[in-house]
């Protein structure tokens, strides 16, 4: 696991073993995140890329008083199929093709309840956004040490995507501390970090580099939240 995987995890625990609060809450959901990312490669050809998945979430949301606080809301997501097209054509590809693809999202920012009635409550958090993916595969490749053993070629991607993000969360009261949740999330990222490793096996091509985009996220959830104090 990465450093910034861990400080992404760090804030996370931390926003909440430190709150002297009036309420804090955690929550556990199914969620179906969707994300569009449009870049420019190398060679100045535009490429956009579709990703559907699906994801477990956790969250916590705390508040200092009846009406502001601060909410953090992690994604850890399954793709299942990415879609490339670029000029004019494109290609789909299945989760089953990868040995690993995993991915990963945070949205951390000020909570604003917004509504708050009888056992419904409505808050809405703005704030920044974070988006990592790991892809792993085992593709062919010419290369000449290859042709000779016969093995593939492990190609390895890690992107880190930073943005903006938004979530309108609508929250049922079942008990005095148990409410019923759906939440609609939307993204945009602006930047990534990628890191490429063309063939790890033999660490012959390794490319790293910073990658202006567009990255618009929707993600729909489902879930319970438990109130704790």
């Amino acid at each position: 696991m990465n450093k910034i995987t861990f400080i992404v995890i760090f804030v996370f625990l931390a926003c909440f073993c430190f709150a002297k609060d009036l309420r804090e809450s955690l929550e556990f959901g199914i969620a179906v995140p969707y994300f569009i990312e449009n870049n420019v490669d190398a060679s100045g050809v535009d490429v956009k890329t579709e990703m559907s998945t699906v994801a477990v979430n956790f969250s916590g949301i705390t508040f200092f008083n009846d009406r502001i606080g601060l909410g953090v809301y992690m994604d850890v997501i399954f793709p299942q199929k990415m879609t490339v097209s670029a000029r004019g054509q494109s290609a789909s590809v299945e989760r089953s093709a990868y040995d690993v693809l995993m991915a990963m999202d945070m949205l951390i920012g000020p909570a604003f309840m917004v509504y708050k009635k009888g056992r419904f409550s409505l808050p809405v958090v703005v704030g920044f956004h974070y988006l990592q993916l790991w892809a792993l595969a085992d593709f062919w490749t010419p290369l000449a040490r290859q042709a000779e053993s016969g093995d593939g070629d492990y190609v390895e991607s890690k992107d880190f995507e930073f943005g903006l993000g938004t979530n309108i969360t609508g929250e049922y009261h079942i008990t005095n501390n148990f409410y019923l949740l759906a939440r609609l999330q939307l993204t945009l990222d602006l930047f990534s970090i990628n890191m490429n490793g063309t063939n790890i096996r033999y660490n012959e091509v390794k490319s790293n580099g910073f990658i202006p985009l567009t990255t618009w996220g929707l993600n729909a959830t489902l879930g319970i939240g438990k109130i704790l104090r």
